[in-house]
């Protein structure tokens, strides 16, 4: 079992194929939370940018102060990732400006949208 704690170094033995578009060693934020051992149970893109993949990981336990803090995260690559949370690379392709969350390890990614009903009231 690989130490949590250790930043992973990546698997040669179990290649896994990544969406077209996406290298193996672009850059993710990670939460310390997850380095420390917690699951990872939500995920959001943002724009990326040359090597950065855009990609933000989350525990959900995260303080909303977290969010501004730099130093509570830690920059993985995107094969580092893969093989902590395999999961992952179904949803690696996705735009900008999306989310993902689950309620465990074991359920299935399920993506955010935002409620943008413009119905008129009354």
């Amino acid at each position: 079992m690989t130490d949590p704690k250790k930043k992973l170094s990546g698997d040669p033995d179990r290649p896994v194929v990544l969406p077209k578009g996406i290298d193996s060693d672009e850059i993710v934020l990670v939460s310390r939370r997850i380095v420390g051992g917690e699951p990872i149970l939500f995920a959001w893109r943002d724009e990326p940018d040359e090597d950065d993949s855009g990609w933000t990981l989350l525990s959900g336990t995260e303080p909303e102060s977290a969010m501004q803090n730099r130093h509570k995260f830690v920059q993985w690559s995107v094969g580092e990732v893969i093989d902590h949370e395999p999961s992952l690379a179904a949803l690696l392709a996705s735009p900008p400006d999306t989310a993902f969350e689950r309620e465990s390890v074991d359920s299935p990614w399920v993506e955010l949208v935002e409620n943008t009903d413009d119905e008129d009231e009354g």
